[in-house]
């Protein structure tokens, strides 16, 4: 079979490889607000929050609460300005999220 320029090809490749899916991802992921923060950082999720640990950018850790709940009020109106990771412990997972305190 000789393939000219002027002709047009239809291909159709269908991969059926297992190994290339990534399978069910489930995330459920907490709702942290507000942030940017002045004083009441709210978390919760539909999930129980174990724990929360405050950490500050360069990982020094300020804070850790153990709570055992699904919504978690903590007062930072004691922090500095700048950024702080927070560590949100379920039962299922560990959850890293940055906010931003005013």
């Amino acid at each position: 079979m000789n393939l000219y320029c002027s002709q047009k090809i239809n291909l159709a490749v269908k991969i059926n490889d297992p190994s290339l899916s990534v399978g069910d991802y489930n995330v459920i992921s907490s709702l942290v607000y507000p942030n940017p923060v002045k004083e009441l950082l709210t978390i919760s999720n539909i999930d129980t929050i174990k724990s929360v640990e405050i950490y500050t950018i360069l990982g020094t850790r300020m804070k850790s609460i153990v709570c055992d709940k699904k919504k978690v009020v903590i007062d930072l109106s004691e922090y500095s300005t700048g950024v702080y990771l927070i560590n949100i412990k379920k039962s299922s997972q560990n959850e890293f999220i940055r906010i931003l305190k005013e």
